[in-house]
């Protein structure tokens, strides 16, 4: 009768190992997910925030001239980047003309010509 009980005790712990092993890793799977997950997020938004900055790159070399006549007080320096620099750019402006750099970007972004 006792072995029985042996038996029983070393089976149900048994399961008890088995279903906490199983837990943990559901757990980590869960995590790793999250993390994936997060990381895809912030991918989307850094390519969404690229797309848009080349967006409003592009649209500056369309406005620049019409820009610089509307800001007379910006010199050449202000204006001019280089491609890998258009955000120092941008917050020199929004520096010269006491807004946020957002504003900046808005503001090329809508231009109308």
């Amino acid at each position: 009768m006792s072995t029985n009980n042996d038996n029983r005790n070393y089976d149900r712990d048994q399961d008890q190992q088995s279903n906490e092993r199983n837990q943990n890793q559901n757990q980590h799977q869960s995590s790793h997910q999250d993390q994936r997950g997060d990381r895809n997020t912030d991918e989307q938004r850094d390519n969404s925030r690229n797309t848009s900055s080349r967006d409003i790159e592009s649209k500056w070399t369309d406005i620049e001239s019409d820009y610089r006549k509307r800001y007379t007080n910006l010199t050449d320096q202000d204006l001019n980047y280089r491609d890998w620099d258009f955000d120092n750019m941008t917050d020199r402006i929004a520096q010269r003309t006491n807004r946020s750099r957002d504003e900046v970007n808005d503001e090329i972004k809508n231009w109308k010509n």
